[in-house]
């Protein structure tokens, strides 16, 4: 059983997705949140790479979905609503060996479009326009980096976020440095 810390950080990420801030997650949210970072990139529709991220973020949209649907809803779903979202991340922590793809998937996508100078490391900006894809106070952006900068290089190496991503899921300790990778919650 996951505790109310966690179940507050899914939400976070739930309200990150939520692009039409409607309360529950469609597909065209997904497909708001796909254009928002394709534009971080300058990556114009209709080209390779516009593609591949729009089909990345429907990809993950019909996965979550389908999971919810299979294993969580007791019927068709057209919608996630929060509830349904924070049993689906029950699932997949307590009942998947799944989990840790996606958390490697997610950090593919953020360095994919983050990582604008392709260092394979993102430094502070490019944290900094991490936030604001996601729509995040940037206020919050040179904090949540410097807290998951454990080597102090000025930097983060995709091997640092994918280990926050999994204390930050995984966690139901307050103390977490990696809680706060999106701000405040």
């Amino acid at each position: 059983m996951r505790g109310i810390f966690q179940r507050r950080k899914w939400i976070k990420i739930f309200t990150i997705y939520d692009t039409g801030n409607t309360g529950a997650l469609r597909a065209s949210d997904f497909e708001r949140f796909a254009e928002t970072l394709a534009k971080i990139r300058d990556w114009q529709p209709g080209s390779t790479e516009h593609h591949q991220l729009l089909n990345q973020f429907m990809d993950r949209w019909a996965h979550i979905q389908g999971t919810i649907q299979d294993h969580v809803a007791a019927a068709p779903i057209n919608e996630i609503s929060l509830e349904n979202w924070v049993d689906y991340h029950r699932f997949m922590l307590d009942k998947s060996d799944q989990y840790p793809t996606e958390i490697n998937a997610f950090a593919q996508i953020i360095f994919n479009v983050c990582d604008v100078d392709d260092s394979g490391n993102l430094d502070l900006d490019e944290w900094v326009t991490l936030f604001r894809a996601f729509g995040l106070p940037v206020v919050y952006a040179q904090e949540a980096f410097s807290s998951l900068d454990k080597n102090r290089d000025g930097s983060l190496q995709k091997e640092e976020v994918i280990a926050a991503l999994n204390d930050f899921y995984y966690s139901d300790d307050p103390s977490t440095l990696a809680n706060f990778m999106f701000g405040p919650y």
